[in-house]
Protein backbone atom coordinates (compact mmCIF):
# COMPACT_ATOMS: atom_id res chain seq x y z
CA UNK A 1 0.00 0.00 0.00
CA UNK A 2 2.00 3.32 -0.97
CA UNK A 3 1.83 6.20 1.33
CA UNK A 4 -1.06 8.11 0.07
CA UNK A 5 -3.18 4.81 0.61
CA UNK A 6 -1.96 4.41 4.16
CA UNK A 7 -2.50 7.99 5.26
CA UNK A 8 -5.98 7.75 3.72
CA UNK A 9 -6.78 5.07 5.70
CA UNK A 10 -4.63 5.73 9.03
CA UNK A 11 -6.85 8.94 8.59
CA UNK A 12 -10.31 7.49 8.59
CA UNK A 13 -9.32 4.92 11.33
CA UNK A 14 -8.82 8.45 13.15
CA UNK A 15 -12.05 9.63 12.73
CA UNK A 16 -13.61 6.30 13.12
CA UNK A 17 -12.48 6.46 16.67
CA UNK A 18 -13.23 10.52 16.73
CA UNK A 19 -16.62 9.55 15.46
CA UNK A 20 -17.15 7.10 18.73
CA UNK A 21 -15.85 9.17 21.48
CA UNK A 22 -18.64 11.95 20.16
CA UNK A 23 -21.39 9.76 20.23
CA UNK A 24 -19.79 8.35 24.06
CA UNK A 25 -19.91 12.07 25.28
CA UNK A 26 -23.53 12.45 23.66
CA UNK A 27 -22.93 15.34 21.38
CA UNK A 28 -26.36 16.53 19.30
CA UNK A 29 -24.86 18.70 16.86
CA UNK A 30 -25.45 16.46 13.40
CA UNK A 31 -23.93 16.95 9.93
CA UNK A 32 -26.51 15.88 6.90
CA UNK A 33 -28.14 13.52 9.92
CA UNK A 34 -24.21 12.23 10.68
CA UNK A 35 -22.28 12.23 13.97
CA UNK A 36 -19.31 13.82 11.68
CA UNK A 37 -18.11 14.73 8.93
CA UNK A 38 -15.00 14.90 6.83
CA UNK A 39 -13.80 17.08 4.17
CA UNK A 40 -10.70 16.65 2.35
CA UNK A 41 -9.08 20.03 0.87
CA UNK A 42 -5.97 20.62 -1.34
CA UNK A 43 -4.93 23.65 -1.70
CA UNK A 44 -2.72 25.20 -5.40
CA UNK A 45 -3.86 23.02 -8.33
CA UNK A 46 -0.12 20.75 -7.96
CA UNK A 47 0.52 18.26 -10.89
CA UNK A 48 0.97 15.93 -7.84
CA UNK A 49 -3.02 16.57 -7.52
CA UNK A 50 -3.62 14.90 -10.48
CA UNK A 51 -0.84 12.61 -10.79
CA UNK A 52 -1.23 11.01 -6.97
CA UNK A 53 -3.94 12.39 -5.14
CA UNK A 54 -6.82 12.16 -7.93
CA UNK A 55 -6.30 8.59 -8.57
CA UNK A 56 -6.30 7.48 -4.81
CA UNK A 57 -9.54 9.73 -4.24
CA UNK A 58 -11.39 7.81 -7.06
CA UNK A 59 -10.36 4.20 -6.41
CA UNK A 60 -11.59 4.57 -2.74
CA UNK A 61 -14.57 6.28 -3.78
CA UNK A 62 -14.22 9.63 -1.72
CA UNK A 63 -14.56 13.28 -3.41
CA UNK A 64 -12.23 16.53 -2.51
CA UNK A 65 -12.27 19.69 -2.66
CA UNK A 66 -8.99 21.44 -5.00
CA UNK A 67 -8.39 24.54 -4.19
CA UNK A 68 -7.00 26.56 -7.37
CA UNK A 69 -5.70 29.63 -8.13
CA UNK A 70 -6.20 30.72 -11.44
CA UNK A 71 -2.64 31.17 -12.07
CA UNK A 72 -1.67 27.58 -11.42
CA UNK A 73 0.95 25.81 -13.98
CA UNK A 74 -1.21 22.84 -13.70
CA UNK A 75 -4.17 23.92 -14.59
CA UNK A 76 -2.46 26.18 -17.56
CA UNK A 77 -0.79 22.75 -19.21
CA UNK A 78 -3.78 19.99 -17.81
CA UNK A 79 -6.73 22.03 -18.22
CA UNK A 80 -8.90 18.73 -20.07
CA UNK A 81 -7.33 17.09 -16.68
CA UNK A 82 -8.89 19.62 -13.82
CA UNK A 83 -12.07 19.54 -15.87
CA UNK A 84 -11.93 15.58 -15.71
CA UNK A 85 -11.76 16.00 -12.06
CA UNK A 86 -14.99 17.91 -11.32
CA UNK A 87 -17.08 15.85 -13.90
CA UNK A 88 -15.97 12.49 -11.17
CA UNK A 89 -17.70 14.57 -8.39
CA UNK A 90 -14.77 16.83 -6.95
CA UNK A 91 -14.98 20.31 -6.41
CA UNK A 92 -12.77 23.16 -7.88
CA UNK A 93 -12.73 26.02 -5.02
CA UNK A 94 -11.66 29.39 -5.43
CA UNK A 95 -8.04 30.50 -4.06
CA UNK A 96 -7.84 33.58 -6.08
CA UNK A 97 -6.08 34.81 -9.60
CA UNK A 98 -2.62 35.23 -8.27
CA UNK A 99 -2.27 33.54 -4.59
CA UNK A 100 -1.53 36.73 -3.01
CA UNK A 101 -0.03 36.29 0.49
CA UNK A 102 0.78 39.34 2.98
CA UNK A 103 4.89 39.37 2.59
CA UNK A 104 6.36 41.97 4.48
CA UNK A 105 4.37 42.04 7.19
CA UNK A 106 4.64 37.81 7.67
CA UNK A 107 8.05 37.64 6.83
CA UNK A 108 7.93 35.92 3.97
CA UNK A 109 10.17 36.80 1.79
CA UNK A 110 8.91 33.99 -1.36
CA UNK A 111 5.93 36.59 -1.92
CA UNK A 112 6.37 38.73 -5.17
CA UNK A 113 6.05 42.03 -4.81
CA UNK A 114 3.09 42.52 -6.82
CA UNK A 115 1.38 39.58 -5.08
CA UNK A 116 2.01 40.93 -1.65
CA UNK A 117 -1.51 41.80 0.27
CA UNK A 118 0.40 44.51 1.99
CA UNK A 119 0.40 46.28 -1.58
CA UNK A 120 -3.19 44.93 -2.68
CA UNK A 121 -6.61 46.88 -2.29
CA UNK A 122 -9.50 45.01 -1.00
CA UNK A 123 -11.23 45.41 -4.25
CA UNK A 124 -8.13 44.04 -6.17
CA UNK A 125 -8.38 41.41 -3.61
CA UNK A 126 -12.24 40.44 -4.36
CA UNK A 127 -11.97 40.80 -8.31
CA UNK A 128 -9.51 38.38 -8.46
CA UNK A 129 -12.00 36.21 -6.08
CA UNK A 130 -14.56 37.33 -9.03
CA UNK A 131 -12.75 36.32 -12.03
CA UNK A 132 -11.44 33.35 -10.72
CA UNK A 133 -15.17 32.27 -10.08
CA UNK A 134 -15.56 33.16 -13.88
CA UNK A 135 -12.83 30.84 -14.64
CA UNK A 136 -13.80 27.87 -12.62
CA UNK A 137 -17.30 27.84 -13.94
CA UNK A 138 -15.95 27.94 -17.48
CA UNK A 139 -14.33 24.26 -16.42
CA UNK A 140 -17.27 23.15 -14.41
CA UNK A 141 -20.32 24.94 -15.11
CA UNK A 142 -20.53 25.30 -11.36
CA UNK A 143 -22.21 28.55 -10.34
CA UNK A 144 -21.62 28.42 -6.37
CA UNK A 145 -18.23 27.87 -5.17
CA UNK A 146 -15.95 27.76 -1.46
CA UNK A 147 -12.85 29.82 -1.02
CA UNK A 148 -9.79 28.83 1.39
CA UNK A 149 -8.07 31.95 2.22
CA UNK A 150 -4.15 32.23 0.77
CA UNK A 151 -1.99 31.03 2.96
CA UNK A 152 -4.54 31.88 5.82
CA UNK A 153 -4.52 35.59 5.17
CA UNK A 154 -7.88 37.27 5.95
CA UNK A 155 -7.11 40.93 5.77
CA UNK A 156 -6.16 42.92 3.21
CA UNK A 157 -4.19 46.21 4.31
CA UNK A 158 -5.55 45.88 7.49
CA UNK A 159 -9.48 45.06 6.52
CA UNK A 160 -11.09 42.18 6.73
CA UNK A 161 -12.15 40.11 3.54
CA UNK A 162 -15.20 38.18 4.85
CA UNK A 163 -17.83 41.23 4.34
CA UNK A 164 -16.86 41.46 0.46
CA UNK A 165 -16.20 37.57 0.30
CA UNK A 166 -19.56 36.88 1.43
CA UNK A 167 -21.00 38.23 -2.40
CA UNK A 168 -18.54 35.83 -3.93
CA UNK A 169 -17.99 32.26 -2.27
CA UNK A 170 -20.92 30.30 0.13
CA UNK A 171 -18.14 29.55 2.46
CA UNK A 172 -14.38 30.16 3.07
CA UNK A 173 -11.66 27.31 5.10
CA UNK A 174 -8.74 28.86 6.85
CA UNK A 175 -5.50 27.25 8.50
CA UNK A 176 -6.45 27.51 11.94
CA UNK A 177 -6.66 24.48 13.80
CA UNK A 178 -9.99 23.00 15.22
CA UNK A 179 -13.07 21.28 14.89
CA UNK A 180 -16.25 22.67 13.51
CA UNK A 181 -19.60 22.38 15.31
CA UNK A 182 -22.38 22.65 13.07
CA UNK A 183 -24.76 25.08 15.11
CA UNK A 184 -21.51 27.07 15.76
CA UNK A 185 -19.56 27.27 12.75
CA UNK A 186 -18.87 30.26 10.84
CA UNK A 187 -18.86 29.11 7.16
CA UNK A 188 -16.10 32.02 6.42
CA UNK A 189 -13.95 30.88 8.93
CA UNK A 190 -13.97 26.81 8.94
CA UNK A 191 -11.34 25.56 10.57
CA UNK A 192 -8.94 22.79 9.52
CA UNK A 193 -6.17 20.22 10.55
CA UNK A 194 -3.48 20.67 8.17
CA UNK A 195 -1.44 17.72 6.74
CA UNK A 196 2.07 17.78 4.91
CA UNK A 197 4.93 15.46 3.69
Amino acid sequence: MNVLKRFVVSFFIILIAFNQAIAQNSFNTRWNGKPCAVVLTYDDATDSHLDNVVPVLNELGFKATFYIPGNSTSLDRRMDEWRKVAQKGHELGNHTLFHPCHGKSKNRKWVKSDYDLDNYSLTRFLDEVRVNNSLLKAIDGKEKRTFAYTCGDMQVAGTPVIPGLKNYVTAARTVQPGMNFWQQTDFYQIKTYGAKG
